[in-house]
């Protein structure tokens, strides 16, 4: 039976130990504090209300993100030769590289097992993918064949026969040789071909070498050089090679070197002030330019065009005679070439000379 606060005050110890052995299942009743006592002669002060301080957020300063650094090296061979291309390495701090430079070792440890294994084991890999029509070189090698006895026999009976004797004898040459006669035919033509290729091609070389800027070696122009040999039967030497230069070019069949000119650079006009020479700048009182064209050095051409101070003018470029050729002109320096073709007449001259020469490559090639 449940008791009130006040009841339980009112127990003795032996009342209150006797209520407690019957209620253990029960929740403790704590007994309330005693009201306090009012009194109304005290005068009450109010006290004022106390405020919480105001606690200013703190601003959270991120960590400093890492700085990364690059660490570089080369393998090398035993001879001291670069091995591949350079190895980086990419971390922010100790640790960081000896983790990667540990997990790198790793992976070369794993290749280096799976290979030592696949050698064991004789396994090979070949991740070279070759096209279909790749073209492989056959260097099989031939082997006799043994004839039996019929076989022998039969073959000397016909080699007694007039009509079967080449064949009889095509047989024993194959078992012997181990090609057929028409198979070795083949392959000595071959053969001969691949050393006169390699022969003229090696010649060509020597003979271009030596007429560099004589001779253009254009694609048409070698045509036109092994077509000739070929027709008339040379063999691929250097002799004959300059043979064919030679009667090739005396016909006109041969293309001319392209002209190289050296463009020189724009003088700089001299200030006022300045007085002293410069070198190639012309004289003032025996320059031959007119003054609206650009100074350029007074000094005679030393070309094989016949002309000289004698038949050249002071005011307009030098007149071209007729006898010059195509190869003279071609010769010309470039600052001549530049002053002759402000010359109508030498302009047409050229353009005579060179219309001659393609003519003369219509006509042969025709």
């Amino acid at each position: 039976m449940e008791k009130t606060p006040q009841e339980i005050d009112a127990m003795s110890s032996e009342e209150y130990a006797q209520y407690i052995k019957y209620n253990r299942s029960e929740a403790a009743v704590v007994p309330p504090a005693p009201a306090a006592e009012v009194h109304d002669d005290i005068p009450v002060t109010p006290v004022a209300p106390v405020e919480a301080p105001v606690v200013e957020p703190v601003a959270v300063v991120p960590p400093p993100a890492p700085v990364e650094k690059k660490f570089e090296y080369q393998s090398k061979d035993a001879q001291g030769r670069p091995l591949g291309g350079k190895q980086t390495i990419i971390y922010t701090d100790e640790a960081d590289l000896l983790a990667k430079v540990a997990a790198k070792e790793e992976q070369l440890v794993r290749k280096l097992r799976e290979v030592t294994v696949k050698q064991k084991l004789g396994v090979t890999d070949d991740d070279i993918q070759l096209p279909s029509d790749t073209e492989f070189a056959n260097l099989t090698v031939p082997q006799p064949k043994t004839l039996t006895a019929e076989e022998r026999f039969q073959l000397s009976q016909d080699l007694n026969d007039p009509e079967k004797a080449i064949d009889a004898v095509n047989k024993i040459f194959e078992a012997s040789v181990g090609l057929s006669a028409e198979q070795m035919r083949k392959n000595y033509s071959e053969t001969e071909f691949a050393k006169l290729q390699y022969r003229a091609a090696a010649n060509y070389m020597v003979f271009e070498g030596a007429h560099k800027g004589e001779f253009d070696p254009s694609p048409e122009n070698k045509q036109v050089l092994t077509d000739w040999m070929f027709k008339k039967g040379l063999a691929p030497t250097v002799a004959n090679f300059e043979l064919a230069h030679s009667k090739l070019k005396e016909a006109g069949l041969l293309l001319d070197s392209p002209i190289v000119r050296e463009e020189t650079p724009a003088p700089v006009t001299p200030a006022p002030v300045s007085t002293e020479p410069k070198a190639q700048a012309p004289v003032a009182t025996e320059s031959r330019i007119t003054p609206a064209e650009q100074p350029q050095p007074k000094r005679q051409a030393q070309v094989p065009s016949g002309l000289n101070s004698s038949n050249s003018s002071d005011s307009s470029p030098a007149s071209p005679k007729t006898s010059l050729t195509l190869a003279e002109i071609e010769k010309m320096p470039s600052d001549d070439y530049k002053k002759r073709m402000k010359d109508p007449a030498f302009r047409k001259l050229v353009d005579e000379l060179e219309n001659q020469a393609a003519n003369r490559r219509r006509a042969s090639i025709a």
